[in-house]
């Protein structure tokens, strides 16, 4: 086809997450050219009724008449709001389930109708960012020229995901032309079934990122009680971290300051005066910061869910150029291993430190490039060959 088509993006993340998503980063990258209608994962009643989050007042509120909330982030990006849905997932599945989870679809089937409708979509292509639940098959009456799916992690290795997105995600994948893996062992997992499945892995936002290494920032507030050599962590500090390791690589580097920048959401971060959390800031805030960091670190536990793992923050820590550490948790780490430094144990990553924060400049370059290569534009780029082949 010789027009450019109009994306319809369906996702597990919301537009204003405060970090970075792959669905985020595609979805923006692909709105310089394309029209982009990014539909958010409904809310369910339960979370109308006891969540106040932004996504929730939006659920709440039918701006259009069409029974959805429409907001422009954008010239070519709309983001659509979906109203409350039944909670489904705390079911077993069964006939009760399949009924309440029909009536949730036969909405959002309705709602990406009157999209298409409302903006005179003829040629769309539709991206499912790993939210399996939902629209594993696009009505006939309403089917997009290519239909894409993410896989974007072990999904059977997070017990709350696994319940019902196991089969879920097995249903997408059959019902997809195009299946994008962000790993090597999800590429693995599916690529023998499948003939559309793809390696897609994360890439960065260049352009943003490589600030840190190219402009000079003051020292943001936060950093500046702090002496000494500062260590970085960017991102969702959650079950993905190996807390035991952080704690002993702490103690052992009480002369330095680690800080763990992102939402929280656990409380097993250690306790320690040299250990210090700061709220999520906007992307375009974040190189102050990587800029002050003498070291970037992604101290990830070692285990089945993180060996599926692409690092979205890798590529964005290697475009400031600086040193990065990390656990040797996933084969995709491989690729990066002339430019990074892998641990498999807290004495490693505490000698990988000491190495980092004496190297030269030599690497610095390196990093950059890489991380240029692996930009969102190219991984877009590489994704619309997909579609339009």
């Amino acid at each position: 086809m010789n027009q450019p088509i109009d994306f319809i993006c369906f996702s597990l993340f919301r537009h204003d997450d405060p970090i970075s998503s792959t669905a985020m980063e595609i979805s923006r990258e692909l709105a310089k050219h394309h029209r982009v209608y990014f539909i958010e994962h409904p809310v369910t009643w339960k979370d109308a009724f006891f969540s106040k989050a932004p996504v929730v007042k939006r659920a709440k509120l039918d701006n259009t008449g069409k029974g959805y909330h429409l907001k422009p982030v954008g010239e070519n990006f709309f983001v659509i709001t979906p109203p409350a849905v039944l909670p489904v997932n705390f079911l077993p599945g069964g006939k009760l389930y399949n009924l309440l989870w029909g009536r949730n679809q036969h909405l959002l089937n309705h709602i990406l109708r009157q999209v298409i409708q409302d903006y005179g979509i003829s040629q769309y292509a539709f991206l499912n960012f790993y939210a399996p639940i939902y629209f594993r098959q696009i009505p006939d009456d309403i089917q997009p020229y290519k239909k894409v799916y993410f896989v974007l992690d072990a999904i059977d290795e997070v017990p709350y995901t696994a319940k019902h997105g196991v089969k879920a995600e097995k249903d997408q994948v059959m019902y997809s032309g195009i299946v994008c893996c962000s790993s090597k062992l999800l590429y693995d997992k599916y690529a023998a079934f499948h003939s559309g499945v793809h390696y897609l892995p994360n890439g960065a936002n260049v352009e943003v990122f490589i600030k840190a290494a190219k402009e000079q920032f003051p020292v943001p507030d936060e950093l500046q009680p702090y002496s000494g050599f500062r260590i970085g962590y960017l991102g969702s500090i959650d079950y993905r971290m190996d807390f035991r390791l952080l704690n002993a690589v702490a103690s052992h580097h009480h002369d330095k300051t680690f800080f763990l920048l992102g939402p929280l959401h656990t409380t097993e971060v250690p306790d320690r005066k040299n250990i210090v959390h700061i709220p999520p800031k906007e992307q375009h805030l974040l190189p102050a910061y990587l800029q002050h960091f003498d070291c970037l670190i992604i101290p990830f536990i070692k285990n089945r869910l993180t060996a599926a793992i692409y690092p979205l923050k890798l590529n964005e820590y290697l475009a400031t150029g600086k040193p990065v550490v990390t656990t040797n948790f996933s084969e995709d780490l491989k690729e990066f291993q002339a430019m990074i430094y892998t641990a498999e144990n807290a004495d490693e990553f505490n000698s990988s430190i000491d190495k980092a924060l004496q190297e030269n400049s030599v690497v610095k370059d390196m990093r950059i490039t890489a991380a240029a290569q692996n930009s969102w534009e190219n991984r877009c780029k590489t994704l619309l060959a997909f579609i339009m082949q």
